[in-house]
């Protein structure tokens, strides 16, 4: 199984482009390219069916240079991931909603995490739903929770709940 930034290559020359475009042709026959912006990468986790969903608290996930697949999975990984302090309580509740909206929309169910890319303009763009967030021991999802006081035993119970 290969995660979401699998494949990704960030490009600020045209040697990096014809090395890109090599990398992704070789993978499939349709390569998507997007315009670059300055952002911080904040996730929710929710848990939960239609009428009875827990959103997080979000996290920022603080890398060098892009949260790439080794900086998620590596134990040498140099990326943070906090608590996000520094939006205020109406936005956070705007993003809540949002969040809430988006798993509602997509009929998920148990648990996903719902990724967002906040600019240097505090503009906030949804960037991915994962409706399977990986159980590893630096995965994002279990922490999420933790970190909106739902514990390891409470969380298991309500997934086996919702299966």
């Amino acid at each position: 199984a290969a995660g979401s930034s699998v494949w990704v290559s960030k490009v600020t020359n045209s040697h990096e482009y014809t090395k890109a475009m090599k990398i992704a042709f070789a993978i499939d026959d349709v390569v998507l390219i997007e315009s670059a912006i300055v952002w911080r990468e904040i996730e929710f986790a929710v848990l939960g069916s239609w009428d009875d969903i827990i959103v997080s608290v979000p996290w920022d996930i603080k890398s060098n240079w892009r949260y790439s697949y080794e900086e998620k999975y590596d134990a040498l990984s140099t990326t943070e991931c906090m608590v996000v302090l520094d939006i205020d309580d109406e936005t956070l509740e705007s993003c809540k909603r949002i969040v809430k909206q988006t798993y509602q929309i997509l009929w998920c169910k148990g648990l996903s995490r719902v990724d967002w890319f906040l600019s240097i303009s505090w503009e906030f763009i949804i960037n991915e739903v994962n409706t399977l967030p990986w159980f590893t021991s630096i995965s994002m999802y279990p922490k999420l929770m933790q970190a909106s006081w739902v514990t390891a035993p409470e969380l298991m119970k309500k997934l086996i709940e919702f299966a």
